[in-house]
């Protein structure tokens, strides 16, 4: 049962198996298919039994937003498996701009003549899943490549190869990761670093956290090669293969890659996994998936078209036919201002390692942080001697084109999250500047939450996902804009940050972030030095 009229849902009760001394967890979509901004609050018959996140929000007028409830570990099975509890959801109109943290208890009392629909779900408890039976890699001769059906008669995931040549179909773990696609291909272009991006699914109800190896170190290397994916979510991975000298003879390569998964617990993160987890001799079984290798011809080059003349092309990506003063006048003035900002005279640091002078790129809400978090951290930085980027020495109204030009000059960007953020739709276009340059491995993403839950961005709860929304509302029109934001917050949200929160010490943060930096341009030094 669900409310018609405002909110619906995609299930229509909440299943748990049961599985002693383990929480459980069980999505919930809610989609508002009205023109109301509309406001929920969930609510159990037992509270210390089953905690709902997030339990109160806004879904904004034709949108929809991911609820999570969890049950926490049973200590023994129930003797005949019945459950008699219930979750209930509230939900009413509000008004325009409403926000998650001013939804409050008294907005639903039907004493006070408020008007509340109801939806009460049933808590039910099944089976759990049976463990896969092992199946081989590969496929046997005659096996059909267009889909496997597991003993229950289930069909499973279907992997399709590239359309000539041999096809390669590498059976997922089911249950865990899909990884797409179904191999690694790379193509052959000489003295050039190239990349390949892997999207990672999580279909299941938890949390799975992931390492990535190559049987070939020092020429490949995956970006995060360790990571955790939420539940009915994904990330992104770049696999970056080192410039070669010369084409192989037979366009063949014998290279493999190994993803390795398994079940984590709630709330875990990236910075939490270990080696140690996926250690079979420890007794840690995983889930492991291997994608070969393969070369490709390249790409043949496009006819040349003049920049912002195709159909749909953005008028905010591209340069007037009479701007090339104003750009010739702007990169004179940056000439003469950089050196006065970035002190980089030296690049010999303290203890006498030798930084690389690449550039490093600050994405930051300015109105929030430009005078005061990030003035502290650009004031260290050049101190360090980095030679650091932000938008103070470029002319205040000019085309953000200027800014993309310095994302594509710079080897490292640093994206700092903040509350108001999202508020922006210029941080996030540069965003979705950084996550191309960082497909094609021209550029390293650091993110830094500063005063913010990363598990919570991630989920787009609180006052981030609220100011986000709000703009999605605001930007209704472009769809594919957002549709890049989000897929640009999503894949640097995978790479390893940085976090604070209210409680730290502002002045070990900013130490912190610039050690991080200085160590990921001393190893882009060392790994273009070694080509």
């Amino acid at each position: 049962m669900s409310t018609d009229e405002l909110l619906t849902f995609d299930h229509v009760d909440i299943r748990f198996p049961i599985e002693l001394n383990k929480q459980g967890s069980c999505s919930l979509n809610l989609t508002n298919k009205t023109d109301n901004y509309v406001a929920f609050k969930a609510q159990t018959t037992k509270p210390k039994m089953y905690c709902v996140k997030p339990s109160v929000g806004v879904v904004l007028p034709r949108s929809s937003c991911e609820v999570l409830v969890v049950m926490q570990a049973l200590k023994e099975a129930p003797a005949d498996r019945q459950c008699k509890d219930k979750l209930l959801f509230q939900c009413k109109v509000v008004e325009p701009g409403t926000m998650d943290k001013e939804v409050t208890s008294e907005m639903f009392s039907k004493e006070a003549g408020h008007r509340v629909e109801e939806t009460i779900f049933k808590i039910i408890y099944v089976a759990p899943p049976q463990p896969q039976s092992p199946v081989q890699e590969g496929l046997e001769d005659g096996s059909s490549p267009s889909a496997s059906v597991s003993d229950k008669g289930n069909a499973s995931e279907v992997f399709v190869g590239p359309s000539v040549g041999i096809v390669d179909l590498i059976r997922m773990s089911d249950e865990l990761l899909i990884i797409d696609p179904v191999d690694v291909q790379f193509p052959i272009e000489l003295n050039k670093k190239v990349s390949c991006s892997l999207n990672l699914t999580n279909k299941t109800e938890n949390y799975v956290a992931f390492k990535a190896k190559t049987t070939n170190a020092k020429k490949y290397y995956v970006r995060p090669n360790v990571g955790v994916v939420l539940p009915r979510s994904s990330c992104e991975v770049l696999v970056i293969m080192q410039a070669l000298k010369e084409a192989p003879a037979d366009m063949q390569c014998r290279d493999k890659l190994l993803f390795q998964c398994k079940v984590v617990e709630p709330e875990t993160t990236a910075k939490d996994v270990t080696s140690e987890m996926f250690s079979k001799e420890a007794g840690h079984p995983a889930e492991e998936t291997r994608l070969k290798v393969m070369y490709v011809t390249p790409p043949q080059p496009p006819s040349p078209v003049q920049e912002g003349t195709e159909e749909g092309s953005s008028p905010r990506a591209s340069v007037s036919d009479n701007g090339n003063a104003s750009e010739a006048f702007v990169d004179m003035l940056r000439s003469l201002l950089v050196p006065l900002f970035s002190n980089a005279a030296s690049s010999t640091d303290d203890h006498g390692i030798t930084l690389p002078q690449y550039q490093v790129f600050i994405n930051f809400r300015g109105d929030e942080l430009r005078n005061s978090f990030v003035g502290f951290l650009v004031k260290a930085m050049r101190l360090e001697k980095i030679n650091v980027f932000t938008d103070e020495v470029e002319l205040r109204g000019t085309n953000l084109n200027y800014l993309f030009r310095r994302i594509e000059e710079s080897r490292v960007a640093v994206a700092i999250f903040s509350e108001r953020y999202t508020e922006s739709c210029w941080c996030l276009d540069e965003l979705v500047k950084m996550k191309e340059q960082m497909e094609q491995g021209k550029l390293v993403v650091v993110p830094v939450f500063y005063r913010l839950n990363a598990t919570a961005c991630k989920r787009f709860m609180g006052a981030f996902g609220d100011n986000l929304r709000n703009l999605e509302w605001e930007y209704r029109s472009e769809p594919e804009r957002i549709q890049k934001w989000k897929e640009a917050l999503s894949s640097v949200f995978s790479n390893i940050g940085l976090t604070s929160d209210i409680r730290s010490n502002e002045s070990k943060f900013v130490d912190s972030i610039v050690e991080e930096v200085k160590k990921v341009l001393i190893k882009i030094g060392t790994e273009e030095r070694e080509l």
